[in-house]
């Protein structure tokens, strides 16, 4: 890899009581998303991934060689394939790691 670049992913669910109201089939995309993100972590590519305490929304740090890496991992990613979380997708700067 080249010099790494690094983005930021921001998750947001579909409703505002999203996290309390899942259904079945809700929790398993869910599960699946997780899954993912722990699979790109194992490799290296996810940084680290969480949410805020209200629980409005999730971020991702990932370090990728190119903006097309980052944008496929958004892609492939089960929750926002399913259409249930929406991403955005920004370049982030890391001047300390």
């Amino acid at each position: 890899m080249g010099a790494a670049l690094y983005f930021m992913l921001t998750f947001r669910p579909p409703r505002e009581d999203f996290f309390t109201t899942m259904s079945e089939d809700e929790q398993q995309i869910v599960k699946a998303h997780l899954e993912y993100l722990a699979e790109l972590q194992d490799q290296g590519k996810v940084k680290f991934a969480g949410r805020d305490q209200r629980a409005a929304f999730g971020v991702a740090i990932v370090k990728v060689a190119s903006l097309e890496e980052a944008e496929a991992i958004v892609e492939q990613n089960p929750a926002v394939a399913a259409g249930l979380y929406t991403c955005d997708l920004a370049r982030y700067t890391v001047p300390l790691e």
